[in-house]
């Protein structure tokens, strides 16, 4: 797996070069940059930033070029949530785009950083599709619908 963005170089370069960055803890460090292909377990309170956590894992995935972000489905059990999760994920992955090219213009990328920028540049201007965010049930009534056979009838229990 080659990182090019750290999860702490992406929080300073959605922060932008005049702002302080919103850094994530180590323990959400370790969710953001947890390796594809494995599974892990997040246990969390109320409050305690999961959904900037996984917001934020999804920019570094794209950033990274590990996923494109139309390969990625979050799930959430609300509709507020997931609402909120849609939005951070739009909002970062434009603010990200936006700062990249800045720090691309102003010099302050290296070399490995302005080759991946190029690339997701490109990507930007094709228009990026967004990951699919929804509710647990929403996502598993598209499914049910999707493949539903026009054989099946559908009968009341009672």
């Amino acid at each position: 797996m080659n990182v090019v963005f750290p999860a702490i170089r992406v929080a300073e370069l959605l922060a932008g070069p005049s702002a302080t960055p919103i850094l994530p803890t180590d323990e959400q460090r370790a969710v953001i940059e947890h390796p594809l292909g494995g599974s892990a377990l997040v246990v969390a309170g109320a409050g305690s930033g999961k959904t900037e956590t996984m917001a934020n894992r999804v920019v570094w995935l794209v950033a990274n070029g590990l996923v494109a972000p139309e390969q990625v489905l979050g799930l959430t059990f609300t509709r507020k949530a997931a609402g909120e999760l849609r939005e951070r994920i739009a909002g970062r992955l434009e603010r990200f785009g936006a700062r990249l090219a800045e720090a691309a213009e102003l010099g302050t990328l290296d070399a490995a950083e302005s080759a991946r920028a190029s690339d997701l540049g490109a990507a930007l201007a094709d228009g990026l599709d967004l990951p699919e965010v929804s509710t647990y049930n929403s996502f598993a009534a598209g499914v049910l619908q999707e493949f539903e056979s026009p054989r099946v009838s559908h009968r009341v229990l009672r």
